[in-house]
């Protein structure tokens, strides 16, 4: 009895490793998002952190108790006394931050606009543990705003 010998792949072999592949690609990916996401959100905090101190700085330096004065703490004006760039006038997600009076004017109000729910809501559970902190975007529809 004389075999042939088989030269190639089979269907079902490609097949296979076509699956395979496809599999790796997809888990991949996902982790890329996931860590892309809590990147930008530490990047985030790392920002809110240099705002707010910033913006105690400034009311250091212009002799103010509180920021409830009308002519409160803008970025523009943490820019423009040199304690920020113009690079921290934008989120890592691309999007506008505000600075002005907290409710509480001894607290300055952070805001990030264009923030996805996920990372909103990431981002008020890692800040919810730091102190003197208020989130007062719940909802978190595209907006994030804390008090510090």
């Amino acid at each position: 009895m004389i075999q042939k010998s088989q030269k190639g792949l089979g269907l079902l072999e490609v097949l296979l490793v076509i699956a395979i592949t496809a599999t790796i690609l997809v888990m991949a990916t996902r982790f890329f998002v996931v860590a892309n996401d809590n990147l930008q959100v530490s990047q985030s905090i790392t920002q809110i952190d240099k705002i707010t101190k910033a913006s105690y700085k400034w009311l250091a330096m212009h002799r103010m108790s509180d920021f409830s004065t009308d002519d409160g703490v803008t970025m523009s004006d943490l820019v423009d006394s040199g304690l920020l760039t113009k690079r921290d006038e934008r989120s890592p997600w691309g999007g506008e931050v505000t600075v002005e009076a907290g409710t509480d004017p001894s607290h300055v109000l952070v805001t990030f606009l264009n923030v996805s729910q996920g990372n909103c809501k990431s981002l008020s559970q890692r800040l919810s543990s730091v102190a003197h902190t208020e989130t007062l975007q719940e909802a978190c529809e595209g907006t994030y705003a804390g008090e510090f």
